[in-house]
C-alpha cells in the first residue's frame, strides 16, 4: 500500500473534506508518479497515453509502476516523475489526470484542479523580495491638518 493509499484508505478522495483532499495533493505532488506513454521514447521526447473522457482529456498515472501496467493489462512504457511536474504539464496543455484507478487512492483531477495545484505549490517570495527597501519618517502633511472631532457626518477626522 503507497502513502496515497494509506491516505485514502478510510475516505476516498473526492468524499474527504478541503484539508483532507489538501494533504492528499500535497502527498500527489511529492511522489514520483509513472504515467503511460503512447510508445516507448524515442530520444527525449515521450507521449504521454492520454483517454477522452466526458469530462475531457486525461493522463493516466499510479504511484506504482507494477499497478499502472496491471490496471492496463501488462507492461506499458512509462514515464516516472514528480508529481508536481506532471501537474504542472498537464494544467498548461489544459488536461487533467486519472491517478490510481481501482485504487483506494483513485482520483480524477481535472485541468483546473491541477492548476490550482501548481499555483498552491508555486515558491513563495523569498524573503529579501518582501522586506521593505527603505523605511523614512512620514511626510508633513501639505497645507491641510486633520483634527480630531466629536464624530462628524464624514468620520472621525475631518479635513480643514
Amino acid at each position: 500500500m503507497t502513502e496515497l493509499d494509506r491516505l485514502c484508505a478510510t475516505i476516498p478522495f473526492h468524499d474527504a473534506d478541503p484539508a483532507q483532499r489538501a494533504a492528499v495533493l500535497r502527498r500527489l505532488a511529492d511522489s514520483e508518479l509513472h504515467a503511460a506513454l503512447a510508445a516507448d521514447p524515442v530520444d527525449d521526447r515521450a507521449d504521454l497515453r492520454m483517454f477522452d473522457l466526458p469530462g475531457g482529456t486525461v493522463a493516466l498515472a499510479a504511484d506504482d509502476a507494477a499497478e499502472l501496467a496491471g490496471f492496463l493489462g501488462g507492461p506499458v512504457a512509462h514515464v516516472s516523475l514528480p508529481g508536481r511536474v506532471l501537474a504542472a504539464e498537464l494544467a498548461q496543455a489544459g488536461q487533467g489526470l486519472l491517478v490510481n484507478p481501482g485504487r483506494p487512492s483513485e482520483m480524477l483531477l481535472d485541468a483546473a484542479t491541477l492548476g490550482w495545484l501548481v499555483a498552491a505549490l508555486a515558491p513563495a517570495p523569498d524573503s529579501e523580495d518582501t522586506a521593505p527597501q527603505r523605511l523614512a519618517a512620514p511626510r508633513p502633511a501639505s497645507s491641510h491638518s486633520c483634527s480630531v472631532g466629536s464624530r462628524p457626518r464624514g468620520g472621525y477626522f475631518q479635513m480643514q
